[in-house]
């Protein structure tokens, strides 16, 4: 969700969470809290461990990416991010082999970055074609597994402009006919997971998820010119 007004009470709510450093340890925030096991939830959102290992990139470089944007210049938290960003970036230089999850939250920091015009605070240009070059080698060009768990092109390439278009373009545009063959027979797509246990609440939530996934296949489709603007 993108907000044009960092004022939004949404927005300011989250910077207030941020700020208050709760769910962070050493610079990073967790990728799972305790609480998520005492609620419904999917099994790779259940924790047996206070570790942050998982969480480096994901979801700190998106957090930090988000302070960037909108968070008020020279405030405590404004440099708090600028920092994490500045580590993060440093470290993904040295060893930017990363597997999709974390790549796409490095990803996110590049557009946040951009966004909020501090190219120059920042190596940009070697970041962004860190991550293409990684990009290009994740990106699966087996349609067979696009329905599984496997990298397809769109979860990086979200439009023309996306690093690695160029290289993938035939790719990206098999994966958009793959997108409109392979809605189910009421017009919409099947989720390519599920829930182990909590059935009657994992139906409820699918067809919340249903609608997420339509609403992102559409933008993207118009995206690439396959459906028109209005």
């Amino acid at each position: 969700m993108e907000f044009e007004n960092g004022g939004h009470p949404v927005v300011q709510g989250i910077l207030k969470y941020l700020d208050s450093g709760a769910d962070m340890e050493d610079r990073t925030w967790r990728n799972v809290v305790a609480s998520n096991n005492d609620y419904p939830h999917a099994p790779w959102w259940h924790t047996d461990s206070n570790s942050t290992a998982r969480s480096i990139y994901n979801p700190t470089a998106i957090l930090a990416g988000f302070i960037l944007k909108y968070a008020v210049r020279n405030s405590a938290l404004y440099e708090r991010g600028m920092g994490i960003a500045r580590e993060l970036t440093d470290l993904f230089l040295q060893d930017p082999a990363l597997e999709m999850h974390p790549l796409r939250c490095v990803a996110t920091l590049l557009e946040c970055i951009a966004w909020a015009e501090l190219q120059e605070q920042f190596p940009y240009v070697s970041l962004k074609e860190a991550v293409k070059v990684q990009t290009i080698q994740l990106i699966s060009r087996d349609e067979g597994q696009w329905n599984g768990y496997s990298c397809r092109p769109s979860f990086f390439l979200k439009s023309p402009q996306s690093p690695g278009y160029a290289e993938l373009a035939g790719l990206m545009h098999q994966e958009l006919d793959h997108i409109v063959e392979t809605r189910n027979p009421e017009g919409v797509w099947n989720l390519t997971w599920t829930w182990a246990g909590y059935e009657r609440e994992f139906a409820i939530s699918e067809n919340w998820w249903k609608a997420h996934i339509v609403i992102e296949n559409m933008l993207l489709l118009r995206e690439f010119g396959r459906i028109a603007e209005h």
